[in-house]
């Protein structure tokens, strides 16, 4: 009887211990997630493309007083950007805690995000009510659900709305990227023709260092968010992966698939950093 009750204890341990373990490989790949959105730094701005065009295409500028800037809409937009990527990096920071992870300190939820028109960009109805609803979520997980809630049920439930949330922040860093091509351009036109124009080596010399000042600036913010773009894209493929083998994620091929993913955020978020 005392060797039956032996046996049947450590089938018990072994059940706990095999069922208990934390989800250390998700664990990675949330955090990974969770730190490159919450260190996310955006060198460009909309507000930074607003300001410059209101000189480089300004083709009829006599005197720098005379230019009137009205930015204010494209600050606003860069805030929305903020909470937006405060969200998602809630979300993750919810889910390592979920893992079993270490603890980890939680980021800003994010404010609510309203739809309107944003300088050249719009935030539509859908794009609003997906932070929204996600932030909600977020709120609800690292304040009040995360003791109860399994991982599982929490990314089969809002992994629709994560990834369409992921996508709708790729779109908006591609944005990024399109303003300061525009700008390289027209820094490129307005040199050309202004090196031609100069009579005087010396106001060739200016121009010439303004330029290669101002294409630094724009080459290398391109490259940095070129780095937030394939952070992104990895984490949201990453996520794709957690979705598609969330009733396996004990799972050998699994495990060294999203700590593969982890390890290609980690380094691009390293480099745009």
């Amino acid at each position: 009887m005392k060797k039956n009750i032996k046996l049947n204890l450590l089938g018990f341990i072994f059940v706990c211990l095999c069922s208990c373990t934390p989800l250390k490989e998700v664990g990675t790949f949330t955090a990974s997630s969770q730190k490159t959105l919450q260190s996310i730094s955006i060198p460009y701005e909309s507000y930074k493309y607003c300001q410059d065009s209101c000189y480089i295409f300004n083709d009829n500028l006599k005197n720098l007083k005379d230019v009137n800037c009205n930015c204010k809409p494209d600050s606003l937009r860069d805030t929305i950007i903020v909470n937006e990527i405060a969200i998602l990096g809630s979300y993750y920071a919810g889910l390592t805690k979920l893992s079993g992870a270490s603890m980890i300190n939680f980021a800003p939820i994010g404010k609510t995000i309203k739809k309107g028109s944003y300088g050249k960009i719009t935030i539509t109805d859908h794009e609003a009510s997906t932070f929204n609803s996600l932030s909600a979520v977020v709120t609800n997980l690292i304040t009040l659900e995360y003791k109860t809630r399994k991982i599982k049920e929490i990314v089969s439930a809002n992994d629709a709305a994560v990834q369409d949330a992921l996508n709708i922040l790729l779109l908006q860093i591609e944005n990024l990227d399109g303003f300061i091509g525009t700008m390289e351009s027209r820094y490129q036109t307005v040199f050309t023709t202004l090196i031609h124009d100069s009579v005087s080596e010396s106001d060739k010399i200016v121009l010439v260092s303004i330029y290669k000042q101002k294409t630094g600036e724009l080459d290398g913010a391109r490259q940095h968010i070129n780095d937030l773009e394939k952070s992104i894209k990895k984490i949201l493929k990453g996520d794709q992966l957690l979705i598609n083998n969330i009733d396996n994620l004990k799972d050998e091929g699994f495990k060294k698939s999203i700590l593969s993913i982890s390890g290609d955020i980690i380094y691009f978020n390293s480099k745009s950093n």
